[in-house]
């Protein structure tokens, strides 16, 4: 297939799917671009997929389909390809509507990833202007306090490679602090919309705990006791709110709930071992504490350095991180529909969209294997 081919047809499964995230058939399809193939330098990337979909003719392409193919990139490592896509994408959204909220709706979804890449490429002064521009959209009302939260931390993150020992410390209590009042938000917000749903339809949240937990223990009662008390809190929400009344009141509770249970595990039981080590860490993995979509990167990374990471930490705290095929698929499928279920609020996450994601964790038993590979053998 042509250029002009792969990306009309990646158009046309988009228009079927409304899925920006490509799955394995349209990464093929992504890979087949010439475009992919390119050797791009730092002094000359960012007009680089503008000019390529100009010499094809393909300027109508919608903004998704870009997205997609800058998503599967930084996915991929290729990180610069990537960050073209993300350019292109920027000023297309800004030329290409008139009303001031379109575009902000627009940029509220792209804009978050598109400042946590430039913060892997260690791109301070992009980070900043991108940063003030998903500040705005947040003091407008275009995204959410997670958003917020993730590209203030990814700001502190870049800052901190050049600071002294002490501002250095600051900000990483800072970071914590982030982290900590973003869980309380939500915590806050489920337990609000649980009320609700004991109010309408007289079933007590507590109860359904109670046996989700009871089924949880029958099921994995060794891995779970081995579990952090909250990861195993994390889990039995997690289950509870895949249950009626909870999941018509809100379906993304539970993907994200899968979510913050591997960040935690992962967090408390490699990752607070690994810095307390002192290894040394490349810009993109130097932090306090790791979100799902780090903790992917370190499991599926071909790059040399980071598998050199992985392989010391396998060594070192006697545990895998190889993900075989199956529960390398369930969490990819799983940040994906965290990142949908988190922006719920603008494009709503539906029973529909949570049923796909319980057929792809097998409601949740993969998570359970994932968070087992964490374990000392």
């Amino acid at each position: 297939m042509t250029d002009i081919e792969l990306l009309e047809e990646l158009e046309r499964r988009f228009d079927a799917a409304g899925e920006v995230s490509f799955a394995v058939e349209e990464g093929a399809l992504v890979e087949s671009l010439s475009f992919t193939s390119r050797l791009l330098t730092r002094e000359a990337y960012k007009d680089a997929w503008k000019s390529f979909v100009e010499e094809l003719g393909v300027e109508h392409l919608g903004w998704p389909v870009h997205f997609g193919v800058a998503v599967w990139y930084w996915e991929h490592e290729m990180l610069l390809h990537a960050a073209a896509v993300f350019e292109h994408i920027h000023r297309d959204v800004r030329r290409g509507y008139d009303q001031i909220g379109e575009v902000a709706d627009y940029q509220a979804d792209y804009l978050p990833e598109m400042l946590k890449l430039y913060a892997e490429l260690s791109d301070r002064e992009r980070v900043s202007q991108l940063f003030s521009r998903l500040e705005e959209l947040y003091e407008d009302g275009h995204v959410a306090v997670s958003e917020y939260s993730d590209g203030l931390l990814a700001a502190i993150g870049i800052a901190e490679e050049s600071r002294s020992t002490t501002e250095h410390s600051l900000l990483h209590s800072a970071t914590r602090t982030i982290c900590d009042l973003r869980e309380r938000l939500d915590s806050e917000r489920r337990e609000k919309e649980s009320l609700k749903a004991e109010a309408d339809a007289g079933v007590r949240f507590k109860d359904v705990c109670i046996e989700a937990e009871k089924e949880l223990r029958k099921r994995h009662d060794r891995s779970l006791s081995a579990f952090c008390a909250q990861t195993q809190q994390f889990l039995i929400e997690a289950s509870s709110w895949n249950i009626e009344p909870f999941r018509i009141i809100n379906p993304c509770w539970s993907p994200i709930l899968y979510q913050k249970a591997i960040e935690y595990e992962f967090n408390e039981k490699v990752w607070a071992p690994v810095r307390k080590i002192g290894v040394v860490l490349p810009g993109a993995f130097d932090h306090g504490r790791l979100t799902i979509n780090q903790i992917t990167r370190l499991f599926h990374s071909a790059e040399p350095l980071i598998k050199g990471i992985t392989r010391s930490i396998s060594e070192r705290l006697k545990i895998t991180l190889t993900l075989p095929p199956l529960l390398a698929s369930a969490l990819h499928k799983l940040k994906d529909h965290c990142t949908r279920a988190r922006h719920g609020d603008r494009k709503p996450y539906t029973a529909a969209d949570l049923d796909a994601c319980m057929r792809a964790i097998t409601k949740g038993e993969t998570i359970v294997q994932i968070l087992d590979l964490f374990r000392s053998r």
